[in-house]
């Protein structure tokens, strides 16, 4: 059985009768916290917290954290790759890069187009550091022998492949951006 991690023992605002339905909130969590504190996970896609943070490459020497939500790339994280990205010509002025990439503004055809194309780069590398592939997470979670797992495996698997979904969107998104800013 579970047991909280303090010797507390959560209090209700009032009593509670037997048979009565209580609703406990875990607060904004992503996936790994919530397994490591509470020994369960939300299915793929369910949690509007969970994220994985990409390392993407700003130049040779350089990287950035990327934190991409399910539901899309950290706003502050995005803007300071593009940043990044774009203080490497020297023609750029920083504080008015900083402006413009805050408000959400394109800092140039040039700099977007790498932006996406190293956000990108570096969703596939993290996919491809994984030992196994979504699809085929995907087909042992839905098979009959997921059930026959240990169920340390099944909440593992069902992690990773929460992770690999939201990694999968990353490199759509940044290669769809991509692909707009070179068609501009």
């Amino acid at each position: 059985g579970f047991t909280f991690r303090s010797a507390a023992q959560p209090h209700g605002r009032r009593g509670v009768r037997a048979g009565e339905e209580i609703f406990v909130c875990y607060g904004e969590y992503i996936n790994l916290e919530l397994l490591e504190l509470y020994g369960f996970t939300l299915a793929p896609d369910e949690n509007p917290q969970d994220a994985y943070v990409l390392d993407v490459r700003v130049s040779d020497a350089d990287s950035a954290p990327l934190k991409v939500f399910v539901g899309g790339f950290a706003w502050n994280d995005l803007a300071d790759v593009r940043i990044a990205i774009a203080l490497k010509r020297p023609r750029k002025n920083e504080k008015y890069l900083r402006d413009i990439a805050r408000r959400g503004g394109a800092l140039g055809a040039e700099e977007e187009l790498e932006t996406f194309e190293a956000i990108r780069d570096a969703a596939a590398t993290a996919l491809l550091s994984f030992p196994t592939t979504a699809k085929a997470d995907l087909d042992t979670v839905e098979s009959d022998a997921f059930v026959t797992m240990s169920e340390n495996m099944q909440l593992a698997m069902t992690w990773r492949l929460g992770i690999k979904r939201i990694i999968q969107r990353a490199y759509k998104w940044a290669d769809a951006r991509a692909s707009d800013a070179r068609t501009a």
